[in-house]
C-alpha cells in the first residue's frame, strides 16, 4: 500500500486507549516511523505508576505529538470507588509513617506528571476525562487541572470532589458537552458546584446525585 493510504489507516487504529499504538510501533521501521506522529492522539492513563511513565517518556520527546483524547484517571479501574472515602491499605511490614512517605512521594510526582501532560496537551484536546478518586489529593489535582486554557475541548467528564466549585468557563471556550461526577448534597448550592458554565454547552449531565431538593434548586439556577 502507498504510505499515504498506512498513515490514514495508522490514524484510525490510533484511537482507542493507546495500546494499539504501542502494537504497530514493533512491526517494523517504517511502520514505526509512520506511527508515531499518530500515536498519541487517542491516550488512556490510569493509576499513578502509567501516568507518570507517559509522563516521563514525553519529556524526553522532542518532535510535536499531538493528543487529541485523552483518559486519565488517578486510580487504576481494580482500585476506583464511586464514593469519597479513604481507603488505606497496608502490605507486608510497611509501617504507617512509610505509608504517608510514599503517598508523599506519589503525590509530588503525580501533580509535576500532571502538569507536564496537560501543558503539552491541552492546544490540541478535544475530550478529556479527568477522574479524580483519592480522597486526600482530588481536591488539588482538579484545581491543577483546571489552571490552564483548553482552546479546542469540546466534551469534559470531570469527577470533582464534594463542594469543590467549578466555575471555569472563560478557560473552556469551545465546551459543548459537559459530564461533572461528584456527591451532590443539599448543603452544597447549584450556583457554587457548577458556577458558570461556558454559553456554548448544549448537554449538561449530573452523576452522583443524592437528594430531591438539590435538582430543584439546580433546575431553578439553570
Amino acid at each position: 500500500l502507498p504510505e499515504e493510504l498506512v498513515s490514514i489507516i495508522a490514524g484510525y487504529a490510533c484511537t482507542g486507549d493507546g495500546a494499539t499504538a504501542r502494537s504497530l510501533l514493533l512491526v517494523s521501521k517504517k511502520i514505526k516511523r509512520i506511527v508515531t506522529p499518530v500515536q498519541w492522539h487517542s491516550l488512556s492513563l490510569s493509576g499513578v505508576s502509567q501516568f507518570c511513565r507517559f509522563a516521563d517518556a514525553l519529556s524526553q520527546v522532542s518532535d510535536e505529538r499531538h493528543i487529541y483524547h485523552l483518559f486519565i484517571s488517578d486510580r487504576e479501574a481494580s482500585d476506583a470507588r464511586h464514593f469519597w472515602s479513604s481507603r488505606v491499605s497496608r502490605g507486608g511490614n510497611e509501617t504507617i509513617e512509610e505509608l504517608h512517605s510514599k503517598e508523599e512521594r506519589e503525590r509530588v510526582q503525580w501533580r509535576h506528571a500532571q502538569n507536564l501532560i496537560l501543558n503539552h496537551a491541552a492546544p490540541t484536546l478535544q475530550t478529556l476525562t479527568f477522574l479524580a478518586f483519592d480522597p486526600r489529593n482530588s481536591a488539588r489535582r482538579v484545581g491543577d487541572m483546571l489552571k490552564r486554557t483548553y482552546p479546542n475541548l469540546r466534551e469534559l467528564t470531570i469527577r470533582v470532589p464534594p463542594l469543590q466549585p467549578f466555575s471555569k468557563a472563560h478557560l473552556l471556550p469551545r465546551l459543548e458537552r459537559l459530564h461533572v461526577a461528584g456527591h451532590y448534597k443539599t448543603s452544597t448550592s447549584a450556583p457554587s458546584r457548577i458556577g458558570s458554565i461556558s454559553p456554548g454547552v448544549t448537554h449538561l449531565r449530573l452523576s452522583g446525585i443524592f437528594a430531591y431538593p438539590f435538582t430543584r434548586e439546580l433546575a431553578a439556577e439553570l
